[in-house]
């Protein structure tokens, strides 16, 4: 009976660890000066065919000196995409008293699995 238990505990351990490697990883960036902000639809097949609705920021994160371009696919949520751009082009608008926060979820082969963050910090009044 004993050998039963440790058979099925050690069994969902390794389940349970597999179920979070493959869960989704948040891809986040806080940026402290935005450049610009755009709204892109592209078609995706993999695992059903639909637009996926992805937001282009280039800007400079938090930490670095370089203006970098980085995509953030919200999958089918065009209207939580549409809502990080308008926050965007606020931070945009003054420089260096907004931080800006754009995060979405991706799979481990890359693929976007639709979720999303955006935040507006004020850092100076």
């Amino acid at each position: 009976m004993t050998n039963r238990f440790t058979i099925f505990f050690t069994a969902a351990t390794l389940i349970s660890a597999v179920a979070r490697t493959v869960a989704a990883d948040p891809l986040t960036v806080t940026y402290d000066t935005v450049d610009a902000a755009e709204v892109v639809h592209r078609d995706g097949c993999a695992g059903g065919c639909f637009i996926h609705t992805v937001v282009v920021v280039r800007g400079i994160p938090r930490g670095q000196s370089t203006p970098v371009s980085q995509p953030f696919d919200f999958g089918d949520k065009s209207d939580m995409a549409l809502h990080c751009q308008r926050l965007a082009v606020l931070a945009m608008s003054k420089p260096g008293k907004f931080q800006f926060v754009i995060g979405s979820d991706t799979n481990p082969n890359g693929s976007s699995v639709g979720h999303g963050l955006c935040q507006l910090t004020l850092v100076s009044p």
